[in-house]
């Protein structure tokens, strides 16, 4: 680096070995004195404090003191960019330029990042070029929050490929302040482009800069920053944005150069948008702004502005003076103004429910301890239940178990006595025996049958839950009675089986040995059996009372329990009640807030709540335009204003549409927007090629406009919706001023072409068109829900609204009363006539009210060659606001034709007025001819072949010129014919020369004439000359090529052979053997047409060298290239108008 460098890294100077070799007292003073100017400068620009000079030189961080580091030439910058590439290197530290720096043919590398402190002191950075493919670059690719680069100026060409997004002269990408810098030269990219920086993020800041540079970007192009979400204040743009053809390829990897293809093939229309003098899009702040480039191209770009290209941050104070165009949405100091969203809830539903649902959480905790509390009492009564419980069953059980077993022994015992006895009866022969044994012994058998069906219902045990007491009882209860009709069973069977043993033989048992033992031993088990019976009937009896004495202590005791745990809930029963009924009562306020809410939120109200003319005008914030004033014209196809172009939101899929939010509703959100434009001014003519044209606005979907004054002429070409203020208004316009004159189809108006709430405006407008429909001196049409209310203006026969006036809403009154009222500008009294040449005025005339400016006061116009001019055509018999006078310079177009065929009847050439047009006809009729004579002295060779009319017709009030070349397409006709002219009764011979298939003479203005054919003994004498002169030049042909045999070795021709040149004419060219070639008059002539009106012209033919064609007359042409012409003596005689020669030469 530079012999003044000092590095914090390591703390060692970094001076080149060159300029550490130098010494002598001489080069240390001057050392000595140049280190003091680079201080005292850097002192003076800012960079450095007083105090600090002393302690700059060789001073490392280790000694507390700010690092200084001074930079002088290309190689100490482009070392310093590649230390660079950490943000801690330059955290901290200072850097200063000591000198200006050329960085041309250096392989340069955008300074990676940069946390200091660089200040330029005034120097310049020369020769910059990025060229690499990649996003974020400039000078800098990021400057970091709490850095400051300042004092600088650069020049250069950065036009990256790749990506291409956030680029800028100084930075890429801008997190800290850049003030008092200087960009020029060249700069591309596809998005985010800007003269100072890409994208100034919301902790940038640029401040006092200059953009000089042009730029060409796709979206987001700024002559300050592409997007700027932080502040860029008291800065200037004078180069273009976007004002050329050149485009940028969104796929392409390379840039071209400026002119060399067109926008229409590099890249798509709908994708340039928003660019602005000083910012492409801005969502910050942008304050004290001047802009004086051109911004956008005729009919190409959305969103283009003087200041921003769409913003919906503030704008404040600033300045427009460079011409704005595009295609739609374009403006002199926004192309599109968004509204700022803010989002609010109900304030009253919210903090009532918020209150209510605190209350019910602290009803709730509530409940929840009384629960709590008495739970833990419930809960220890509840345990002694459960002891008592299990008691209960315990008991339950032991009686269970006690009674399964001897149920299964008695089940065994009279199982076995049973199976005996039924044994017995089943061997029993019946026959034998008496009528009384077979009765006992039938009866025995049923009771057998019904002791098997009531042992089968004692076998089942209890299957119910024991501890259901009441239930095991009722089973208890059962069982004993079985048992009763079991006993009642078995002493009926022992009855039975004791008549049977008694009154029974000892054989009527068949396969019985022994049977009166067998039956007295059954007759014992059935004693036995019913014994047992009877036992078990009676201790059941014994154990059921005895169990329900158990029971019944044991129930006792637990009913004194649930009385005790009844008592208890009981004692809270009331404080939970009356916690419910809280509890309750609470969730029904919520309801009924709730249901409120509802019914409020179904109101019917909009998305976006539009706020607007609530807010107070001196509040500056976000969506605001305030005090700015525009000078700069504006054009566009759609929805242009002086100051915005439209106020809205739009949907990023397709720019041609504009976002309208109708009928949406939200349960408990509302949505505030706010778009202000508020005492700006517009001075400069607003047109529109469609609709929407107005002074403020083209057009207001949303948002205010507020004491707003305009004093430009409003155009709406072949559209609708013009207006002194805007085209159309969806909310209000209050306090506003309007002096122009609307030209527009329908919906034209004073302040609106259409709006809603109008209150309280001003109006003295003229208009251009009075037959459009909806037009009125302060609307065209309204909403009929809107308020119009409290206007004034100046009365010129047409009504307020839709050319009516109503006394609520509007006043007419005279001129001189308007004026004299409160609060009215002063420029509504200083009515002038402006008249300008190419945007510059070159005379102003002050006029009175009603007064006239005659043609004598306008000034004389300068001169341009090759231009036609003229004052534009005005009204100025009576003047009643502000006008314009534009100087009007066309071209001249040199060469008009009488068709688009390629090869037209006529062509004219003079110097013409732009849409100038010719028209001809051929073949009038021979009673037209009859009319006119031929002269005697041509009345014997010629006769009269086709007649023709022509007219040149010329816009109004523009002269003919006072000579025109006029070519007639003469097919057919021979090269002898000639041209007359017809006047007065008589044909009169005009100089005429032939070029190619036409005929070519000279006229003064419209009129007709004829071609005069030779008459045919002179054609065939022609003829017959043509022939002989065929032959000659055939002999002649052959004569040369013998002497070409004899000539000289060395190429030279012998003596007495040598050609005897003819002379050139002037324009010709002389051919290989001696033969001139004149060069096409008519084909000078095709190529001036297509170049002045694109219209296809006769093309020369195009013959190959050395070839022939034969023209009309059968005369030998001599072709050289695509250049042919007839080499005829008498030719070059006609072209000096020396007919007569020429005739008595043909006849020879």
């Amino acid at each position: 680096m530079g012999k003044r460098t000092v590095f914090a890294g390591n703390g060692q100077s970094a001076m080149p070995a060159a300029k550490r070799k130098a010494s002598g007292k001489d080069k240390s003073r001057r050392k000595t004195a140049a280190m003091l100017a680079v201080l005292m400068g850097l002192s003076w620009a800012g960079g450095l404090e007083p105090w600090q000079i002393e302690s700059f030189g060789a001073v490392s961080s280790e000694g507390g003191q700010e690092n200084i580091v001074v930079i002088e030439t290309a190689e100490d910058f482009l070392e310093f960019s590649a230390l660079c590439t950490s943000e801690t290197y330059s955290q901290g530290k200072a850097f200063a330029l000591g000198a200006d720096i050329n960085l041309e043919g250096k392989a340069f590398s955008p300074v990676a990042v940069f946390a200091g402190t660089f200040d330029g002191g005034g120097h310049q950075i020369t020769g910059l070029s990025v060229t690499s493919s990649g996003s974020n670059l400039g000078l800098f690719r990021y400057v970091q929050e709490g850095a400051v680069v300042k004092n600088l100026k650069v020049q250069g060409n950065i036009s990256p490929s790749g990506s291409r997004v956030n680029i800028g002269g100084i930075a890429g990408t801008n997190r800290g302040r850049i003030e008092n810098c200087v960009v020029s030269g060249l700069l591309t990219a596809h998005e985010a482009l800007g003269g100072i920086v890409g994208c100034n993020e919301e902790t940038g800041v640029v401040e006092g800069c200059v953009n000089q540079a042009s730029l060409t970007g796709n979206l987001k192009t700024g002559g300050i920053a592409g997007w700027n979400k932080g502040q860029i204040l008291e800065s200037s743009n004078s180069g273009q944005i976007n004002a050329t053809k050149q485009g940028v390829d969104e796929n392409a990897s390379t840039q071209f150069s400026l002119g060399s293809i067109d926008l229409e093939e590099s890249i798509r229309v709908e994708r340039v948008n928003d660019g602005g003098g000083i910012a492409g899009l801005s969502s910050g702040v942008i304050k004290g702004c001047v802009n004086s480039g051109a911004v956008g191209y005729p009919h190409m770009g959305y969103n283009l502005g003087g200041i921003a290209g769409r913003q919906c941050g503030l704008i404040d104070r600033c300045q427009n003076f460079g011409q704005i165009q595009g295609r739609k949405d374009v403006g002199g100091i926004v192309g599109q103004l968004e509204p700022y969203l803010s989002v609010t809830y109900e304030e009253d539903v919210f903090d009532d429910l918020e209150s209510q649902l605190d209350a019910l959480s602290d009803m709730g905790d509530s409940l929840s301890r009384l629960i709590e509390e008495t739970g833990d009492t419930a809960s220890d009564d509840l345990e002694q239940v459960d002891d008592q419980m299990i008691r209960l069953k315990e008991i339950g059980r032991s009686y269970k178990d006690v009674y399964r077993d001897d149920g299964d022994q008695l089940e065994e015992d009279a199982g076995n006595s049973l199976d005996k006895i039924e044994f017995i009866l089943n061997h029993l022969d019946v026959e034998l025996v008496d009528g009384d044994t077979r009765r006992h012994v039938r009866s025995a058998k049923r009771t057998v049958q019904m002791i098997q069906e009531l042992r089968a219902s004692l076998k089942k045990g209890y299957e119910g839950d024991i501890r259901d007491i009441q239930a095991f009882r009722q089973w208890l209860d059962l069982r004993r009675q079985q048992l009763g009709q079991l006993i009642g069973h078995y002493e009926n069977l022992q009855s039975d089986m004791l008549y049977v043993i008694a009154h029974a033989p000892g054989d009527v048992i068949d396969g019985v040995d022994d049977f009166g033992g067998e039956l007295e031993e059954l007759f014992q088990e059935i004693s036995l059996l019913l014994d047992t019976l009877r036992f078990n009937r009676d201790q059941i009896r014994e154990d059921f009372d005895r169990m329900d004495e158990e029971m019944t202590s044991e129930l006792d005791v637990l009913s004194d329990d649930m009385h005790l745990l009844t008592d208890n809930l009981k004692g809270q029963k009331s404080k939970l009640r009356e916690q419910k009924n809280q509890i309750q009562a609470q969730i029904d306020q919520i309801r009924d807030t709730v249901s409120s809410g509802v019914e409020r939120a179904k109101e019917d109200k909009e998305l976006f709540e539009d706020v607007s003319d609530l807010a107070s005008g001196k509040d500056l914030g976000d969506g605001m335009v305030n005090g700015c004033t525009n000078q700069g014209a504006i054009s566009a196809d759609f929805q242009a204003g002086g100051i915005v172009g439209i106020i809205g939101m739009e949907t990023s899929l397709d720019p041609e549409q504009d976002l309208e939010a109708e009928d949406e509703r939200t349960l408990n959100v509302t949505r505030n927007i706010k778009a202000i434009v508020f005492q700006c001014i517009n001075q400069e003519t607003v047109a529109v090629k469609n609709d929407y044209a107005g002074g403020i606005a083209g057009k207001a979907n949303l948002g205010a406009l507020i004491q707003n004054q305009n004093y430009g002429d409003i155009t709406a070409e072949d559209g609708n919706y013009a207006g002194g203020i805007t085209g159309s208004s969806a909310y209000v316009l209050r306090g506003n001023y309007n002096m122009c004159c609307i030209d527009g189809n329908d919906y034209t108006g004073g302040i609106a072409g259409w709006g809603t709430d109008i209150l309280d405006n001003y109006a003295m407008v003229s208009f251009e068109n009075r037959e459009g429909e909806w037009a009125g001196s302060i609307a065209g049409d309204a909403d009929p829900e809107g308020t119009i209310e409290g206007n004034v203006y100046v009365e010129e026969g047409i009504g307020a609204l839709d050319g009516v006036t109503y006394a609520v809403q509007a006043q007419g009154m005279s001129y001189e009363s308007f004026r004299a009222l409160e609060h009215m500008p002063e420029a509504f009294g200083q009515l002038s006539v402006k008249f300008l040449v190419e945007g510059q005025v070159a005379k102003t005339i002050v006029c009175e009210y009603g007064s006239a400016v005659s043609r004598e006061e306008f000034p004389k116009l300068p001169q341009k060659d090759g231009y036609y001019y003229q004052w534009e055509e005005k009204d100025l018999s009576r003047i009643t606001g502000n006008e314009k006078v534009h100087a009007i310079y066309k071209p001249w177009n040199t060469t008009i034709a009488s068709s688009e065929e390629k090869m037209p009847l006529m062509l004219a050439e003079a110097n013409f007025y732009p849409g100038t047009v010719l028209e001809a006809e051929e073949d009038l009729d021979e009673a037209f001819k009859s009319q006119f004579a031929l002269t005697e002295e041509w009345e014997e060779g010629y006769v009269m072949g086709k007649a023709y009319r022509y007219s040149i017709t010329q816009p109004e009030g523009v002269p003919m010129p006072e000579s025109i070349t006029l070519h007639v397409l003469a097919k057919g006709s021979r090269k002898g014919s000639l041209v007359g002219c017809m006047e007065e009764g008589t044909v009169k011979v005009i100089d005429s020369r032939w070029d190619g298939d036409y005929l070519v003479f000279a006229v003064n203005g419209p009129g007709e004439f004829v071609v005069l054919e030779p008459k045919t003994k002179d054609a065939l004498w022609f003829g017959l000359g043509g022939g002989i002169l065929l032959l000659a030049a055939v002999w002649i042909l052959a004569a040369k090529g013998k002497g070409r045999k004899g000539k000289k070795a060395d190429g030279e021709e012998p003596e007495g052979r040598k050609k005897k040149g003819r002379k050139k004419p002037e324009g010709g060219e002389e051919g290989s053997d001696g033969q001139v070639v004149a060069e096409s008059a008519g084909q000078k002539a095709a190529e001036s047409s297509k170049m002045s009106d694109g219209q296809n012209l006769p093309e020369a033919r195009n013959v190959p060298d050395g070839g022939k064609e034969e023209p009309h007359d059968g005369t030998t042409v001599v072709l050289e290239g695509s250049t042919w012409e007839a080499a005829r003596e008498n030719e070059s005689l006609s072209e000096n108008g020396n007919l007569g020669e020429a005739q008595d030469e043909e006849r020879q």
